[in-house]
């Protein structure tokens, strides 16, 4: 599961790289993350996430300028993107030894958007991918992609030249259809991944891991 309080930190970690001309400005961000980051259970990503909080807190209170809080900016974000990029690297192993290339939205609102993934979307689908804090869709409702991955920056920079991209805080995502070389696009700053055949009919005797669409459901119900 994603952990929103990390997204809240990313946030003021955004917020402080946007508003680093003045010393207490920064350390009015820098106090809320360590006040969140107190609150969490002792990872890597909290570790790492102090390191750089205490290495700004030095820098304020002594001679600094933008560009070393924006070198500590960037590695905030490393970390804070280490786990987002690690659950995207097992899903496209995993992605890769299956027939599953069919890729539709099954739910969109303001802040987030899921994919459904499956080899016949006539009946089922065995994958749910739901993108959080999405910046940038580039993507029909429905295509075909075999391989999720980080986007290149030679991607990156032809995106951005037709579009605002390049002012975008988060992770870019291509996904990719190899066997066309169709590309397609998200900007999001975390991820989300479950396994599990959900049918879109109404079927007994459900193994482990299956279930039916609640919209099957609710339109078994309403038939009743």
């Amino acid at each position: 599961m994603v952990d929103f309080s990390l997204l809240k930190i990313e946030s003021y970690f955004d917020h402080l790289s946007a508003n680093s001309e003045k010393s207490s400005t920064i350390l009015t961000y820098i106090n809320k993350i360590h006040f969140i980051l107190d609150e969490l259970e002792e990872t890597e990503i909290k570790n790492g996430l102090l390191k750089i909080v205490e290495e700004i807190k030095v820098l304020v209170n002594g001679k600094w300028t933008q560009s070393d809080i924006e070198n500590c900016y960037k590695r905030a974000k490393e970390v804070l993107f280490r786990d987002t990029k690690s659950v995207l690297k097992n899903f496209n192993e995993k992605l890769s030894n299956t027939n599953i290339n069919d890729f539709y939205i099954i739910n969109q609102d303001m802040f987030s958007l899921t994919l459904a993934g499956s080899f016949d979307s006539d009946y089922y689908h065995d994958v749910e991918v739901k993108f959080l804090d999405v910046e940038f869709i580039c993507c029909p409702n429905h295509f075909t992609a075999d391989s999720f991955r980080i986007a290149t920056e030679n991607e990156i920079y032809k995106l951005g030249e037709v579009t605002n991209i390049k002012d975008s805080e988060g992770l870019a995502i291509c996904m990719e259809d190899t066997s066309w070389g169709d590309k397609y696009y998200m900007i999001a700053h975390s991820i989300e991944v479950s396994w599990g055949t959900v049918f879109y009919y109404m079927r007994e005797n459900l193994g482990e891991g299956q279930r039916i669409a609640n919209w099957v459901l609710e339109k078994n119900r309403s038939n009743r």
